[in-house]
């Protein structure tokens, strides 16, 4: 028999981790959070692949791939991605279009994007046992399928080495999961997020990337901080900080390789155990292959 314990964590975890990013190696594709950075470097495919394992019940297994490109002949980037969440009682899946569209503004961009998706929920009854058999809620059939609308407005002002965004999802007010763990609740209210970063070159063997990335709604608020250092144009060197909303403070490394212009494959395993005595360690891989002579 499965430990109660462990369905409640998963079900908690499960729906709250899915209105936060897919990955927290993002800072390596904006693509993922905002439709504005779509084909901003041309022709790219994004994969990534995660595991959390949490200290009882099953590992969540969440994952994301995307595509997208730039229409030079009207100035416009488009893109696709589609992620998913795996629990041990739920299957969140997301499915994104985006398209945006660029104004040169002498020497810079301002650019405009929307996002629209589809956000699809499957509860898996059958996958734990009931501890009251007769609650009318637990008897609910083996699946339960539904599906929410997903727009998105989000703009965009970069330069060469720097930018900031401001983006509003869920402008559909369809009623949705937020929140992180134990704080997961649903909503209906627009999130409001504001992404700025800016690169710099320290030495000629030596360049380095910084951004902030912070996600608000009605009751939640996510900010991220995340640092990452090119070494000798091939090693790739990476902290992301999370800062949830009961303030705690989530240190994530990650490393990876840059292969020419080719491609950046990185990788951030870590245990939340010593924060978060529920979860033993989350890993995940992403991997980013451009088409182009060019890379963010």
């Amino acid at each position: 028999m499965r430990s109660p314990l462990a369905f409640i964590l998963c079900v908690t975890i499960g729906t709250s981790l899915a209105q936060s990013p897919a990955t927290n190696l993002y800072q390596y594709n904006y693509t993922s959070i905002a439709p504005t950075f779509a084909g901003q470097d041309g022709y790219k495919a994004t994969v990534m692949g995660g595991a959390l394992v949490p200290n009882a019940g099953r590992a969540l297994i969440s994952g994301l791939v995307g595509f997208e490109g730039k229409i030079d002949g009207i100035d416009s980037g488009v893109g696709f991605n589609a992620s998913v969440l795996q629990t041990s009682t739920r299957t969140m899946s997301y499915y994104n279009l985006l398209y945006n569209y660029s104004l040169n503004v002498g020497k810079n961009k301002l650019i405009f994007g929307t996002t629209f998706g589809i956000h699809r929920e499957t509860i898996h009854w059958d996958r734990y046992v009931a501890l009251t058999p007769n609650d009318p809620l637990l008897n609910t059939p083996n699946k339960t399928i539904e599906q929410r609308l997903n727009v998105g407005l989000s703009t965009l002002f970069k330069t060469e080495k720097f930018f900031v965004g401001l983006s509003v999802d869920n402008l559909s007010r369809s009623n949705q999961f937020v929140g992180w763990l134990y704080e997961a609740y649903r909503t209906n209210s627009p999130q409001l997020k504001v992404i700025t970063g800016i690169d710099t070159r320290i030495a000629d063997w030596l360049s380095s990337s910084h951004s902030l990335y912070v996600i608000n709604t009605d009751k939640y608020l996510w900010v991220d901080i995340n640092n990452s250092f090119l070494i000798r144009n091939w090693l790739i060197m990476g902290l992301n900080c999370g800062f949830d909303p009961d303030g705690d403070f989530l240190p994530r490394v990650n490393t990876g390789v840059r292969i020419r212009n080719v491609a950046k494959i990185v990788a951030s395993v870590y245990s939340e155990d010593y924060n978060r005595g529920s979860m033993k360690f989350q890993g995940q891989l992403m991997m980013v292959f451009s088409f182009s002579d060019h890379q963010q």
